[in-house]
C-alpha cells in the first residue's frame, strides 16, 4: 500500500514537470523510478510523453513498441502506439493497435469512440498485407502455411507468397504489415509484425550453442532480436531453442509446425509413386535423410567426417550384397539429401545402379509442386543421423533407424543440444552394413519395437499431435492483428453450413447483430459476403448489409439493401423500421414517417411499438 502511494506521488510529480515543460527534470525522476519500480508500464507512458513533448515521435514509438513486449495487454500502451502511428499517417499499422487496444478497453465511452475510429480507418485503407517468404520444397513451413489459409484469413488479409531473396532485394515488402519466414531470411524490423516459423526441432547445436560460432552468426543474432514471434513445438522446444537464441521467452508461441500437418494427408503413397515414377505396391518404403555437413557460412568448414564413398559412410560396404538385400526384403530405398549438399554430393551418387534405390531431389519436388512432407507419410521407416526430421516423423509412430558413423567427430565439430545422443534417438544405432540390414529386418517384422521410447520423446517434443498447426498459426497472426475468437468462430460456422449443405443456424444471424453492436463492422461485412457466396442472399443478409452501409454512412446503398430485404420479407417490422432510420438520416422525413407507421402496423413487439410512437410524436413536433 505504502509503495503504491509512493509511486502515485512520484507519477503525479513527473506529470506535473512534463506539463510545466521541465522535461530534463522529469526524465531524471523517471530514471530514478525505473530503479525503484522496474518494468512499470506507466513509466514507459511517462517517458514516451517526455519524448513526444520533445517532438521525438519515432523515439517515443520505439519506446512503446519495446514496452508492449512486456505489457501486451496494457490498453494505454497499445492505444498510444496506435495514436503515434495515426499521427505518422501509417493507417494500417495504427489500425492494428487500435484493434488490439479495443480488446482491453473498459471505458464504454472511450470504446465507442475507438470503434468509430476503427470503422473510419477500415473504410479508407486496403486489407493488411501478409508476406510469406518461402524456401524450397524440403519441408517448408512457410509454403505449408500459405497452402492452408483458412477462410477468415483469406477474406481479411492480402496474403502473398514470395521466394527467398537477398536482403537488399526485399525493398518491395519492407512496408507490408506482416512478414513470415523460416530461416531468419528477412531483416526483421520493429515496425512490422514478424513471425519466424523456423524449420525443425533442433538436436544439433545451432548459433549460440554450436562449437563453431562465428561473426556471421553474431550478425544474424542481431536480426533475431527484432523478431516479434517465434512459433514453437512445445515448452521443451522453447527451452532448447532459446538456449541457442537468447530471446525473451515471451516471444514464443506454441502452435506446432505447419509442415507437420502435411504428414497426415491422405494419398501420400500414390503421390510418391507419381513423383518418382515407381511402383510401390506391396513394397516397404525406407527413406534415408542424412543431415548436411558442409556448412553454409564457411567454404572451408565441415561438420563431422561422413564419407560419401558409399551412401551410408560405412568403413566397409558391399554394394552388390546390399542391393540383393533390398530385393530379398522387397524394400524401396529413397535418398533425400539436405538441399545445402545436393550440388556437392549428387554428382557422385547420381548413377545408382539398382532400381530399388531412388533419389528424391529438390528439383524433382519443385517440378511436381510437392513438398517433401507430403510424401514422408508414404514411407514405412525413416533412417537419419542427426537431422531434426526424426522429431517430426515421431508423429507418424513409425520406426526410426540412426546411422551415426561419425558421431564423435560431429559432436566435437558441431555439438549436440540434447545428450546423451542415445537417450534422445529412439531407435537402433548402426555403424556397419551388417547392423543396418539387421535393423531394417527388425523394423519391418516388428514396427512396434522402440515404440515406448518414441512415445516418450514425442510427448516431450510435441504439445500438439494433430494436423492443426497451420490453423493455430493463422489464429495467432489474426489475434496479433486485433482479430477475435468470435469472428473466427463465425467464419467457421458459415464454412460448416456450406460444406454440409445445411440450413444456416439462427445464431449466426444473431452473431452478426451482436458483433455489429460491438463495432466489428468490416469483419461482419466480410462474413456476410461469405455467407451470401455459399448460401445466396436472403432477407436477413440483405438487412444486415443495409445496416452495415448505414453504419458506414453509405445511405443510398443502405436504402437499396433494406428495400431488397423488405421485398423478400415485407412483414418484417425490424427491416421496415431500419428503413425509416435511413430516411431520417437522409432528412427525408416524409418517407421516415411513412415507414415508421408501416412498421407500427406490422409489429407485435411492444417495446418497438412504443419506440415508434415516441419517434412519430417527435417528427410531428418538428
Amino acid at each position: 500500500m505504502e509503495t503504491t502511494m509512493k509511486f502515485r506521488e512520484l507519477r503525479e510529480r513527473i506529470d506535473q514537470l512534463i506539463e510545466e515543460y521541465r522535461l530534463e527534470e522529469a526524465q531524471k525522476y523517471i530514471e530514478k523510478c525505473k530503479i525503484l519500480f522496474p518494468n512499470e508500464a506507466q513509466l514507459y507512458m511517462l517517458e514516451s510523453k517526455v519524448l513526444i513533448y520533445k517532438k521525438e515521435t519515432i523515439k517515443a514509438l520505439d519506446l512503446l513498441l519495446e514496452a508492449v513486449e512486456s505489457h501486451p495487454t496494457s490498453f494505454p500502451i497499445l492505444f498510444n502506439i496506435a495514436q503515434l502511428y495515426d499521427n505518422l499517417k501509417l493507417q494500417t499499422k495504427a489500425l492494428r493497435y487500435y484493434k488490439l487496444s479495443r480488446k482491453y478497453c473498459v471505458d464504454q465511452t472511450l470504446l465507442k469512440d475507438l470503434n468509430h475510429k476503427i470503422i473510419q480507418i477500415e473504410s479508407n485503407v486496403d486489407k493488411p498485407i501478409i508476406e510469406i517468404i518461402t524456401r524450397g520444397y524440403s519441408g517448408d513451413n512457410a509454403r505449408a502455411l500459405y497452402n492452408a489459409v483458412p477462410e477468415f484469413a483469406k477474406r481479411k488479409y492480402d496474403i502473398r507468397l514470395t521466394e527467398e531473396k537477398q536482403f537488399d532485394e526485399y525493398e518491395n515488402i519492407y512496408e507490408t504489415d506482416v512478414v513470415i519466414c523460416t530461416h531468419t531470411n528477412y531483416p526483421f524490423n520493429r515496425y512490422q509484425f514478424t513471425v519466424e516459423l523456423w524449420h525443425g526441432f533442433p538436436l544439433k547445436g545451432i548459433f549460440l550453442m554450436t562449437n563453431s560460432y562465428t561473426r556471421y552468426m553474431e550478425e544474424k543474432q542481431n536480426i533475431w532480436n527484432r523478431v516479434s514471434i517465434v512459433t514453437s513445438y512445445s515448452p521443451m522446444f522453447n527451452t532448447v531453442f532459446n538456449a541457442c537464441r537468447g530471446l525473451s521467452i515471451r516471444k514464443y508461441r506454441i502452435t506446432g509446425a505447419p509442415r507437420n500437418d502435411l504428414l497426415f494427408l491422405d494419398g501420400a503413397r500414390e503421390k510418391l509413386q507419381s513423383v518418382l515414377n515407381v511402383n510401390l505396391l506391396n513394397k516397404k518404403v525406407v527413406i534415408y535423410m542424412p543431415t548436411f555437413r558442409k556448412v553454409y557460412y564457411s567454404s572451408e568448414y565441415s561438420d563431422g567426417t561422413k564419407s560419401w564413398a558409399n551412401l551410408f559412410g560405412f568403413e566397409r560396404f558391399n554394394e552388390e550384397s546390399f542391393n540383393q538385400f533390398l530385393h530379398d526384403e522387397n524394400i524401396i530405398l529413397i535418398l533425400k539429401l539436405h538441399p545445402y549438399e545436393e550440388e556437392v554430393i549428387m554428382p557422385s551418387i547420381s548413377n545408382l545402379p539398382d532400381e530399388r534405390i531412388h533419389i528424391l531431389s529438390s528439383q524433382l519436388l519443385e517440378e511436381n509442386n510437392c513438398d517433401l512432407y507430403e510424401l514422408l507419410g508414404a514411407s514405412d521407416i525413416l533412417m537419419t543421423d542427426y537431422s531434426s526430421v526424426y522429431f517430426d516423423y515421431l508423429l507418424l509412430d513409425k520406426p526410426l533407424i540412426f546411422i551415426n558413423t561419425d558421431h564423435k567427430e560431429y559432436e566435437d565439430a558441431r555439438g549436440f543440444l540434447l545428450t546423451p545422443y542415445d537417450d534422445w534417438t529412439p531407435g537402433p544405432k548402426v555403424t556397419s552394413q551388417g547392423q543396418l540390414e539387421v535393423a531394417l529386418k527388425e523394423a519391418i517384422m516388428n514396427p512396434g519395437l522402440y515404440k515406448s521410447e518414441r512415445d516418450k520423446i514425442k510427448r516431450m517434443a510435441h504439445t500438439y499431435t494433430d494436423p492443426g498447426s497451420s490453423l493455430r498459426v493463422w489464429e495467432l497472426i489474426d489475434n496479433e492483428m486485433g482479430g477475435t475468437d468470435e469472428i473466427r468462430a463465425l467464419f467457421n460456422e458459415i464454412e460448416n453450413a456450406a460444406n454440409k449443405n445445411t440450413y444456416v443456424p439462427d445464431h449466426i444471424y444473431k452473431s452478426f447483430s451482436t458483433l455489429l453492436e460491438g463495432g466489428y463492422v468490416e469483419e461482419v461485412k466480410l462474413a456476410v459476403n461469405y455467407l451470401e457466396e455459399v448460401k445466396g442472399r436472403n432477407s436477413r443478409t440483405a438487412s444486415i448489409t443495409g445496416i452495415i452501409h448505414f453504419m458506414l454512412n453509405e445511405l443510398q446503398d443502405a436504402e437499396k439493401s433494406l428495400a431488397e430485404a423488405m421485398k423478400l420479407d415485407p412483414q418484417n417490422a425490424d427491416i421496415i423500421y431500419n428503413l425509416s432510420c435511413v430516411y431520417r438520416k437522409m432528412n427525408n422525413l416524409d418517407k421516415c414517417e411513412q415507414y415508421l407507421k408501416l412498421a407500427k402496423q406490422v409489429t407485435s413487439d411492444i417495446e418497438l411499438s412504443s419506440m415508434i410512437d415516441q419517434e412519430l410524436i417527435a417528427l410531428q413536433m418538428n
